[in-house]
């Protein structure tokens, strides 16, 4: 995996994306939300289908804040990144067993 241009800390964001934005979508909210949108509501609210059944701005607007903090976390742990987990990282394109976890739970203080 050719990776001359992108720094470890791209790198290592890059391996837990995915997940990290899965993880964004979980929860008692995104219940909510699947909830509410297949309710039927009066068809004479004025709200369209399409807005019922997309997530309200908040919910948006809290993954965005989520993934944000996922972003600082994740870079800031990249930095303690041993020097063959940063080979790893570079080569296979894949970050150690811990880094998702402490990701996760690093976020969970970070203020920006």
């Amino acid at each position: 995996m050719a990776t001359p241009n992108l720094t470890d800390e791209r790198l290592a964001w890059l391996a837990v994306r995915d997940e990290l934005q899965r993880q964004s979508r979980r929860g008692f909210g995104q219940f909510l939300l699947r909830l509410g949108g297949a309710m039927p509501g009066p068809q004479g609210n004025g709200m369209s289908i399409t807005s019922r059944v997309s997530a309200p701005t908040g919910a948006r607007e809290q993954r965005n804040a989520r993934m944000v903090r996922y972003g600082i976390a994740a870079d800031d742990l990249s930095r303690r990144l041993s020097p063959d987990e940063r080979a790893t990282l570079r080569e296979h394109g894949t970050v150690p067993d811990w880094f998702l976890s402490q990701v996760i739970e690093y976020a969970k203080h970070v203020r920006w």
